[in-house]
């Protein structure tokens, strides 16, 4: 870890739940949630006006369709809130008494949009859920079973495997906190269901709480931040490893990976700090073969690259495969045939033991 700009930590301001979105392809263009407010700039934040007299707790751009943008006010005042000129103006699509929290896009499928919530009316005090929508979040959202008595407040989607989901929260009704996981059911290009996966994903967690957990599409690798610090998990959050070298500070909370997937970045309360995510000199150059037939056989895939040693293991899509180390410049790895049941593309990395990673 390195700290950016020194190590002063945030002012506290009372700004109402305030939050902050930038343009994923035109960083001049921001978003922030103030007061009563929703604020835009185009200038990179220099200056501000007010687009809207609401005060959403998340705000978020869809990666995939960078002019539409979700929102999340009161359920009072509609819950889902959306604009599809970059937050110029905003629209209730849909009035719903709900509270929704944190949103999670589909990594290809740009109509596809999920979202943690909570409901105070029509159900017991705080009942959770997952929900959806195939608008684009331009209306038509839909809810999963309850969850139980809580709050799922932070929400991360597989970006390499899209049918699981991950959650942050607690439901005091059976007595847990931290890390849960779903599955996503889809028709199409559209999700049908989401269903909960027993049991919490906290294994290695000790007593830290979770806050935030982000998914680095890279490396195929879950990030968490905690009130211990930072913890990484490379197997769909099994198992979490703490990777706090370095970082002095270990209230951890905002969090983001950076476009390449090469940092993460965490916001402490002694300032933003940056983890290289990959490791210097481990590098994949090229595959062979490079493509395969959808419900074909399994097949031996030879990968070349750099830094590679004995004990390096190929990843599929964060799935570790059979690994034969060749030299530090190749190793060779057994696909099986349940990995190309269905068509996709393939997020292929290398992980070194002791943690370093490889880029795709």
């Amino acid at each position: 870890w390195a700290a950016i700009g020194g190590t002063a930590g945030f002012q506290n301001l009372s700004l109402n739940q305030a939050g902050i979105a930038v343009h994923p392809s035109d960083p001049n263009q921001v978003l922030l949630t103030a007061g009563s407010n929703v604020w835009r700039s185009t200038n990179g934040g220099n200056s501000f006006s007010t687009v809207a007299s609401y005060a959403p707790g998340w705000i978020r751009f869809n990666p995939l369709a960078a002019s539409n943008v979700m929102g999340s006010i009161a359920d009072s005042q509609g819950g889902f809130f959306f604009s599809n000129d970059s937050g110029a103006s905003w629209t209730i699509p849909q009035s719903i008494y709900i509270y929704p929290h944190q949103y999670a896009f589909h990594p290809t499928y740009s109509s596809a949009v999920l979202a943690a919530a909570e409901q105070y009316t029509g159900a017991a005090h705080d009942t959770a859920y997952i929900m959806w929508s195939n608008s684009g979040g331009n209306g038509g959202w839909q809810q999963s079973a309850a969850m139980g008595l809580g709050a799922l407040v932070e929400l991360a989607l597989d970006q390499n495997n899209p049918t699981v989901l991950y959650a942050v929260g607690s439901l005091p009704s059976e007595n847990t906190y931290g890390v849960y996981k779903f599955t996503v059911s889809y028709s199409g290009t559209s999700v049908s269901g989401v269903s909960r996966v027993s049991g919490t994903f906290n294994n290695g967690l000790g007593t830290a709480v979770p806050r935030r957990i982000v998914y680095n599409a890279a490396t195929s690798t879950l990030y968490l931040t905690t009130d211990h610090g930072v913890f990484r998990s490379r197997d769909q959050a099994a198992t979490w490893t703490s990777i706090n070298t370095g970082l002095l500070y270990l209230s951890t909370d905002a969090l983001a990976v950076t476009p390449d997937g090469a940092h993460a970045v965490v916001g402490t309360n002694g300032g933003i700090w940056v983890y290289d995510s990959q490791t210097p000199g481990l590098n994949v150059t090229s595959l062979s073969p490079t493509t395969a037939t959808a419900g074909g056989s399994g097949f031996t895939l030879t990968v070349n690259g750099t830094g590679f040693v004995n004990g390096s293991t190929v990843q599929w899509n964060g799935t570790s495969l059979a690994t034969t180390y060749v030299s530090t410049t190749q190793l060779t790895a057994t696909v099986p045939a349940s990995l190309i049941a269905s068509t996709g593309t393939a997020n292929v990395t290398v992980l070194n033991p002791g943690g370093g990673t490889s880029g795709t």
